[in-house]
């Protein structure tokens, strides 16, 4: 139990440190009128730490009313978040927790490697290690998902058999909300850092008191930042050439093979020789057969491994050939009913209470 507060509560920053992460950004905006923010919230990563040695053995043996506050900690991390926007800044917040418990069967049709070890640890019930935990963490995801379906702008999305990770792509580019001021990915995952490539979108790179905000204006920095060969003063290449650079460095969470094993030093340095030479645009690239037309001296393997991986960590290349809207679109639903939403607290989390008081900060429903 104190394990999993230790844990839970470290993801939830405190607001004097929030003001100093998030204040330079939206300095750029007026915030006497009505404006939003919009913040997912990567659930696997969320519970990462739970998954951790020591950690693991523990938490899997406590009792069932132990771990239920980890449901109350993931709903908290929205009642956080939301009552620091309103009662700091006075703006209000949508959110979107997004997990799937399926593996991604096109991605894998032509990666049999992606995600391997992530499907093994995270998503078999049978696991001798990690089947406990995996079973805490789905039963968690329904009982977050039935509560969030009673709160307002705050929704549980499950992408089934299409990767999770391109939620945040497909709603920011797929949902218009002119009021929207911000987008947050509350992720440590680098998977992520081209999304930052959208104008209001950032990355909330959670490290307790090393926590960082990650923006296409400092990509490059953040990704050169124990290079002792290459300054990021001196490139010319654009932010927008990071999809160019993502698919030649291994990323081993997610089953990636680097190219001539480059990591991001090298791979920068690379591409901004391309550039120099006018073999490649200094735009975005979405389309793997477009950039390996700038990428000669490649060999055949290569290419293929480029390709492959371009194909599965692309969210611009995915939400273009898959069709996410069927599954999003119907789990996007606010309901309210103050009495269940009491009444469950209650019952489910009586050891961790659901700050409601919080978690309604700002909406037209206010708990009575």
């Amino acid at each position: 139990m104190e394990l999993i507060d230790k844990i839970m509560n470290s993801k939830k920053l405190p607001y004097i440190q929030l003001v100093d992460l998030f204040t330079p950004y939206l300095k750029r905006y007026d915030l006497k009128a009505e404006k939003e923010v919009t913040i997912f919230i990567d659930y696997f990563d969320l519970l990462n730490q739970l998954y951790n040695g020591e950690n693991l053995d523990e938490i899997s043996s406590i009792k069932y009313s132990d771990r239920l506050t980890i449901a109350s900690h993931v709903i908290n991390m929205i009642s956080h978040y939301r009552h620091f926007f309103f009662s700091r800044l006075g703006i209000y917040t949508n959110f979107y927790i997004y997990a799937s418990f399926k593996k991604d069967d096109d991605i894998l049709a032509f990666n049999p490697e992606y995600k391997k070890e992530f499907y093994t640890k995270r998503l078999n019930l049978k696991d001798q290690t990690y089947g406990v935990m995996n079973s805490i963490s789905l039963n968690t995801l329904k009982i977050v998902r039935t509560f969030l379906s009673y709160v307002p702008h705050a929704y549980l999305i499950n992408t089934m058999n299409k990767d999770y990770s391109v939620l945040p792509y497909y709603i920011i580019h797929n949902k218009d909300n002119p009021n929207n001021l911000l987008n947050i990915i509350i992720s440590n995952e680098e998977v992520y850092y081209q999304d930052t490539l959208d104008d209001k979108t950032i990355i909330l790179d959670n490290r307790v008191q090393r926590s960082k905000i990650i923006t296409k204006e400092n990509l490059y920095d953040i990704l050169l930042d124990k290079s002792k060969t290459v300054n990021p003063e001196e490139l010319t290449i654009l932010p927008e050439l990071y999809t160019a650079i993502e698919p030649l460095v291994a990323n081993k969470k997610i089953g990636l093979k680097s190219v001539k094993r480059m990591g991001y030093a090298k791979a920068i340095k690379y591409i901004q020789n391309k550039v120099n030479n006018n073999e490649i645009s200094n735009i975005e690239y979405s389309n793997p057969d477009t950039v390996l037309e700038c990428l000669n001296d490649l060999n055949n393997e290569e290419k293929e491994i480029y390709k492959m991986n371009m194909k599965s960590i692309n969210h611009k290349y995915l939400s273009s050939i898959y069709d996410y809207s069927p599954i999003v679109e119907s789990q996007i639903v606010d309901r309210f009913d103050p009495e269940g939403i009491r009444k469950t607290n209650e019952i489910y989390f009586a050891k961790n209470p659901v700050l409601l008081d919080f978690l309604f900060d700002g909406e037209e429903y206010v708990m009575k």
